[in-house]
C-alpha cells in the first residue's frame, strides 16, 4: 500500500471518489455527513490538489481509483484559538486532517489506520509539532480510529455544520514532539 499526493489531472477522479463514498454510505449507521459539491466542494478539492495537500491511496482494481483519500493542511474548520490544546503551537507548526475517507468496499482492511500512520510521517516531514482534527460526535468509527492511533481527546465544540445545522464536534490532537 502506498500514499501519494493527488495530481491536478486527477481532480475529477477525486471528486468522483468522494461522491461515490457519500452515496455508498448514505444508508449506513455511521456516515461522514458530507454533502456532494458542498463538503467537499470542487473548489476545496481543486485547491487542495494544487497546494499539495490532498493525498490518495491508489487502488489495484479497475472499478476504483482509490482505496482512500484525505486532505492535510494547516487550515481549521473552526476557530481553534480558545481550545486548550496539550501543547502550544503556532499555525505553521500543526497539520490538520480533513476528509479522511475509505470506500465501504475497502473498509476493515486497515487502510484508514495506514493513512493516519502515514499522516504522522508526513506531518513530521513538514516540521509540524502536532496533528489536530475535529470529528462529528456521532462518527464513532472515526473516534475509535483516532484514539487507537494515539490521538487524545482535547475538547468539544458546538458549531454549525456545512449545511448550517448545529452540530457537536470532538477535537483530537496527536503530539509529534
Amino acid at each position: 500500500m502506498e500514499i501519494r499526493l493527488a495530481t491536478t489531472d486527477e481532480m475529477e477522479n477525486v471528486r468522483d471518489f468522494y461522491f461515490r463514498l457519500i452515496s455508498d454510505m448514505a444508508n449506513m449507521k455511521y456516515q461522514p455527513a458530507w454533502k456532494k459539491a458542498v463538503y467537499p466542494s470542487d473548489v476545496l478539492i481543486t485547491d487542495s490538489i494544487k497546494n499539495g495537500e490532498l493525498y490518495v491511496v491508489p487502488a489495484d482494481d479497475e472499478e476504483h481509483d482509490y482505496m482512500g483519500a484525505m486532505i492535510m493542511n494547516r487550515e481549521y474548520n473552526f476557530d481553534y484559538s480558545n481550545v486548550k490544546w496539550s501543547i502550544k503551537a503556532e499555525k505553521d507548526e500543526i497539520e490538520v486532517i480533513h476528509l479522511l475517507g475509505v470506500p465501504v468496499v475497502f473498509q476493515g482492511q486497515g487502510i484508514a489506520t495506514f493513512m493516519v500512520e502515514e499522516s504522522k510521517k508526513i506531518a513530521k516531514e513538514k516540521g509540524a509539532r502536532a496533528i489536530r482534527l475535529d470529528v462529528l460526535d456521532t462518527n464513532l468509527p472515526a473516534h475509535q480510529l483516532y484514539q487507537k492511533a494515539g490521538f487524545a481527546y482535547v475538547d468539544s465544540l458546538n458549531e454549525p455544520y456545512e449545511d448550517g445545522q448545529p452540530s457537536k464536534f470532538l477535537l483530537y490532537e496527536y503530539v509529534l514532539d
